[in-house]
């Protein structure tokens, strides 16, 4: 059980499943559902530590064909909310320094943009969650320092299907929770506004 009162040991657990995973996918085959649903209990989790280590475990997940359908998209919202961190705030807990380390919004910021670009470039199967959710990840407004990454993650998508641009086209049509191409080109030419943004958003989004 990972939602435990002590950050250590929620760590822990998170980074046991880590390494376990890939280690013994037929042996987790079958708990597939009970794994999904206590990872999806802690993704209301603050401590940055543990957010770490639910994003790593995100990630290795998805290299093992964990991810799909709702509870997919799920996740990858989860990295992309916290690709879009701010450095306002720092974290220290005094009690884990020695055991986990100081994490501040920056570091994980960094694993979760690295994660969604791996889950883009690197797992073929995880295409067609990610596509068209991207799309959606692009509109609000929370999401915003997450833009430079997401409209990459994009870029990836369609030169990797560059040859079923029509099948592209077709899924988005097919899902009403997706914004209309005047939502997402108004978005864009907001996000333009800032050319210096951080990650070269402006490049990014032209790309």
């Amino acid at each position: 059980k990972c939602r435990l009162k002590e950050e250590h040991l929620s760590v822990g657990a998170l980074y046991v499943l880590k390494h376990l995973l890939p280690r013994s996918s037929e042996a987790w085959h079958s708990k597939r559902p009970l794994l999904l649903e206590a990872v999806k209990s802690l993704l209301d989790e603050q401590n940055l530590a543990v957010q770490k280590a639910i994003s790593e475990l995100i990630v290795v997940m998805a290299s093992h064909c964990y991810l799909i359908g709702p509870s997919g998209e799920l996740f990858v919202e989860y990295l992309v909310r916290h690709c879009a961190l701010s450095d306002q705030k720092k974290y220290v807990n005094e009690s884990s320094k020695v055991k986990i380390g100081a994490f501040c919004p920056t570091e994980l910021r960094a694993i979760c943009e690295k994660g969604l670009l791996l889950l883009t470039i690197t797992i073929p199967e995880m295409q067609h969650i990610l596509w068209p959710l991207l799309l959606k990840m692009i509109i609000p407004r929370a999401y915003t320092s997450a833009a430079a990454t997401v409209c990459r993650c994009i870029s990836e998508l369609c030169r990797h299907r560059s040859s079923s641009s029509n099948v592209m086209l077709s899924e988005c049509k097919a899902r009403d929770d997706i914004p209309n191409p005047e939502e997402l080109f108004a978005r864009l030419v907001v996000l333009l506004h800032d050319p210096l943004a951080r990650e070269q958003q402006a490049t990014q989004i032209l790309m």
